[in-house]
C-alpha cells in the first residue's frame, strides 16, 4: 500500500474531511454532554462518577474488654445461689455480632431516616469487617460503613447521615428495651468518615467509538466521491495517480543531472 498515493486522493477531497472532522469532534462532543440551560447554558457530562466515604465502628462494651489480657470473674447471686461469672462477654461474642449490626445499619428505619435528611442522595451500606491473614479471612468486631454517590461531597455527606442514623436507633432500641446502661453493647468510632475515592470514572468508551466511526466514515466517503468522479474502481484511480506522478519524477532526475 503506497500511503502517499492514498494521501493525493484524499486530498483531493479534503473539504469532506474537514466536515467530517468537525462532525466527528461535535459529535464526541456531545455524546460525552449534554446541555443544560438553567440561567446560562452550560455543558454536563450525561455519565456520572461514583465515589465512596467508609467509616468503622467497633462493637464492644463498657470496660474495654478487649484491652485486657484474662477476663476477670465476680461473684452474683443467680436464684438465690452465689456463682462466680466472668465479669465481661467472651470477645468471639462481638465478632458474631458485627453480621448481625451490619444488617440493622441498613434496615429501613436507618435509610428513613437518612432520606429524611434530603439531597443529596445516594448508597448506604454496611458490612462485618473481616482481617485477611495466611490465605483466610478472620472475622472481626468491625463493621465497616460506606456512602457511595455520584459526587465526593455528597459520598461523605452520605455515609455521616448513615452513621448518625444507625448509632441514634441502636441507642433508641436499647433504652426502648430497658438496658441498663452499664449492659448496653456500645459502638465506637473507630474511624470516622475517611476522604472519598473514586470507585468507576466516567467512561469515555462511547466518545472514542463515535469519533472514529465517523472520522472512518468521511475517509470512505472521499473515496467513494473519487471512484463516482472516475467512473471507475479505485484501483485504477492509484494506478492513474502513480502514473501521474512518474513524470514528476523525470522532471526532478533530469533537474537533478542537469
Amino acid at each position: 500500500m503506497d500511503l502517499a498515493l492514498y494521501s493525493r486522493v484524499l486530498l483531493r477531497h479534503k473539504l469532506v474531511l474537514v466536515v467530517g472532522l468537525v462532525l466527528a469532534l461535535t459529535l464526541a462532543l456531545f455524546s460525552y454532554y449534554r446541555v443544560e440551560f438553567e440561567g446560562v447554558p452550560a455543558l454536563t457530562p450525561r455519565k456520572a462518577e461514583l465515589w465512596h466515604s467508609q467509616a468503622n465502628l467497633f462493637i464492644t462494651e463498657s470496660g474495654f474488654p478487649a484491652g485486657r489480657r484474662t477476663i476477670p470473674f465476680e461473684t452474683r447471686q443467680v436464684g438465690g445461689e452465689t456463682v462466680t461469672v466472668p465479669r465481661y462477654s467472651e470477645p468471639g461474642r462481638f465478632t458474631g455480632l458485627a453480621s448481625l449490626y451490619a444488617r440493622l445499619a441498613v434496615s429501613d428505619e436507618v435509610k428513613r431516616r437518612i432520606a429524611t435528611k434530603g439531597p443529596p442522595y445516594g448508597t448506604f451500606s454496611a458490612f462485618p469487617s473481616v482481617e485477611s491473614a495466611s490465605g483466610t479471612n478472620v472475622p472481626l468486631p468491625i463493621v465497616s460503613v460506606f456512602g457511595r454517590a455520584d459526587s465526593a461531597a455528597a459520598a461523605k455527606v452520605v455515609v455521616t447521615r448513615g452513621l448518625d442514623a444507625f448509632l441514634l436507633y441502636v441507642g433508641e432500641q436499647q433504652k426502648a428495651a430497658g438496658i441498663p446502661e452499664g449492659q448496653r453493647i456500645q459502638l465506637h468510632v473507630l474511624n470516622a468518615p475517611q476522604p472519598p475515592t473514586l470507585l468507576e470514572p466516567r467512561k469515555k468508551t462511547l466518545t472514542i467509538v463515535v469519533f472514529l466511526g465517523v472520522l472512518i466514515a468521511s475517509i470512505a466517503l472521499a473515496f467513494i466521491l473519487e471512484n463516482v468522479a472516475r467512473s471507475r474502481p479505485p484501483l485504477e484511480i492509484v494506478a492513474e495517480a502513480e502514473a501521474e506522478a512518474e513524470p514528476e519524477k523525470e522532471v526532478s532526475s533530469i533537474r537533478r543531472w542537469a
